[in-house]
């Protein structure tokens, strides 16, 4: 909260501003821990009656979010279902899947995301409430796809004959 007084006259000008009874020079940043009055006084150096203003400012909680996934790790394309696990209703939340690919906002509890390029990616959830308020988790690592393998054999001999019954299998596979 910025606080602020405006419109003060009066006295010679030389005024000194306080907030609960700390000197302050406005306009001042005030980060209060919890909900409550604060009071701004305003006295100057004439020796004129101090100027006390109460407010009550009410701090909101500050939002958590924690999600999970049903898929942490497989094959391109991977197809991952996210939950959301203390979901609330009225609340945005903001997904950052770690693959370049558009933020994506909703208002629901679940998302389907698909990966289709090999890598491991961290995973982001901003969510910010109806007052506001905003938070973010991120998971490092959490989702892995893994390279497409490849599947090659050769054999030896090249030709089969009948008469040589023994094959020689080589693998030249990559990926597995």
């Amino acid at each position: 909260v910025l606080l602020d007084v405006l419109n003060i006259a009066g006295g010679n000008g030389n005024y000194i501003y306080s907030v609960d009874s700390q000197i302050v020079d406005l306009p001042y940043p005030y980060v209060p821990n919890a909900s409550g009055t604060v009071t701004i006084t305003v006295t100057d150096d004439c020796g004129s009656p101090s100027l006390n203003l109460d407010t009550f400012i009410y701090v909101y909680p500050t939002p958590t979010v924690l999600f999970m996934a049903d898929d942490l790790a497989g094959c391109p394309p991977l197809t991952v279902h996210f939950h959301i696990n203390n979901f609330e209703q009225g609340r945005i939340y903001t997904w950052n899947f770690g693959d370049q690919s558009a933020l994506q906002s909703t208002y629901s509890q679940d998302i389907t995301h698909n990966y289709n390029t090999p890598g491991v990616y961290d995973v982001t959830v901003s969510v910010r409430t109806e007052n506001g308020c905003n938070a973010e988790t991120t998971v490092p690592n959490f989702i892995t796809v893994y390279e497409t393998p490849y599947a090659k054999f050769i054999t030896n001999p090249g030709v089969i004959e009948s008469f040589r019954p023994e094959i020689h299998f080589i693998n030249l596979s990559s990926g597995a």
